[in-house]
């Protein structure tokens, strides 16, 4: 008597022919994604982003560089910290960390909460950047109070407030100045 292969078997068969599509589809769902995009009102900005993270999912790391690079030229927040972690992990571009600094600032200064914690740690170790302390804690400070930013990185913030600085490495007048200019901070313009 001749057996037939269990149906999960025979799914993942299936699954695995479709999904060896070739360029054709690719290309076919690509245009869906873009008319897809359209409908939603996203801007073109937005559009380009997406395109660049599909491409980093997908490993692609120059072409996700290449889309993402003049959005964080024109001061898109998520864009330039995502240009700031391929420098920073040398995914494809040359590990930069002065570049990586240099982009994650761009972010934090339009309010990316994660951005604000990495640019944070730069000026506390110096990698990229001059060593400044007074700038490493008015952004672990932005940080800690920006709700965008994840829980993790906002306990780490506090944590090192609340340790590192109460060493003295800057006065308390020093703090509190650093906090009332932090007070009134407000982020550049991002392109969205």
């Amino acid at each position: 008597m001749k057996e037939s292969l269990p149906i999960p078997i025979l799914l993942a068969v299936v699954l695995l022919f479709s999904a060896c599509s070739s360029t054709p589809d690719k290309v076919k769902v690509s245009t869906d994604v873009v008319a897809s995009q359209k409908e939603q009102n996203l801007t073109e900005a937005q559009v380009a982003f997406n395109f660049g993270l599909a491409a980093y999912q997908d490993s692609d790391y120059e072409d996700a560089f290449s889309k993402w690079l003049p959005l964080a030229k024109k001061g898109h927040a998520e864009a330039a910290f995502r240009i700031a972690d391929m420098h920073d992990y040398a995914q494809g571009v040359q590990q930069d960390y002065q570049e990586a600094a240099k982009w994650f600032l761009v972010a934090a200064e339009r309010g990316h909460g994660e951005a604000q914690f990495r640019i944070a740690g730069r000026f506390d170790a110096g990698t990229g950047v001059t060593k400044n302390i007074s700038q490493a804690y008015k952004w672990y400070w932005l940080c800690r109070d920006n709700e965008s930013t994840s829980q993790r990185s906002r306990y780490w913030a506090d944590l090192y407030m609340r340790t590192k600085f109460s060493v003295g490495l800057l006065s308390s007048s020093q703090i509190n100045q650093i906090e009332a200019e932090a007070k009134q901070w407000k982020p550049k313009p991002a392109l969205q």
